[in-house]
């Protein structure tokens, strides 16, 4: 599957960032079907390889599966997906 897609980095027109975003949705669920999920807003997929894709704003993530694998047991933990790794707990 390939998508071209024309993106800037530079906008001073947020709707159509907005209206680039949802484009990109659509077209997503046209080729992958409904979102599998999102997480604060972010779309997601869950890919048959395993690997799953992010629509995250204007931000189009490609993840392989063991990385998605890795994320997907962390949401099941109920793992805060906002946290930093190695930065300590606050429970001391």
């Amino acid at each position: 599957m390939a998508f071209d897609i024309a993106v800037s980095d530079k906008s001073d027109d947020p709707g159509a960032l907005r209206s680039a975003a949802q484009e990109l949705q659509s077209a997503l669920s046209g080729h992958l079907g409904q979102p599998s999920g999102s997480q604060a807003g972010d779309l997601h997929w869950e890919l048959a390889n395993g690997g799953r894709i992010w629509l995250k704003k204007v931000l189009l993530i490609v993840e392989g599966q063991r990385f998605a694998d890795v994320e997907r047991g962390e949401e099941r933990l109920g793992i805060d997906p906002g946290r930093t790794p190695g930065a300590g707990d606050d429970t001391d």
